[in-house]
């Protein structure tokens, strides 16, 4: 069952994907988050990155170990795009790049299944 507002912070989670994720979120946090849940294939944590300014780390648990992929923002077109396919996907938004890789086995072994963060 859904609890009551549920639905509505959802859609708002997906307005603005960016703005939920915790500024204060580092690789070590990351790390610790996908290892209390079990490192399930799948689950995965987004942070900001530390070096490039207004980009963003996916976190993913795969096999038991966890994977940091770069997420590179782009200026011209507006976008976000996964450094790891060759050549690299271009997405208009983070939620659209999100969103593919639950489909998409594309530069990541996994499948995204469950965002902790």
């Amino acid at each position: 069952s859904m609890s009551a507002g549920g639905g509505v912070r959802r859609s708002q989670m997906m307005a603005s994907i960016e703005s939920s994720v915790d500024p204060r979120l580092d690789k070590d946090r990351a790390d610790d988050l996908l290892l209390r849940a079990g490192m399930v294939n799948g689950n995965y944590v987004l942070r900001e990155s530390r070096s490039h300014a207004g980009s963003f780390v996916l976190c993913v648990a795969e096999e038991g170990l966890s994977r940091h992929y770069p997420i590179e923002r782009c200026e011209n077109p507006s976008g976000y795009r996964l450094l790891s396919p060759d050549p690299p996907k271009f997405f208009a938004t983070l939620d659209s790049l999100l969103e593919y890789y639950t489909r998409n086995l594309e530069g990541i072994a996994v499948r995204l299944t469950n965002r902790l963060v």
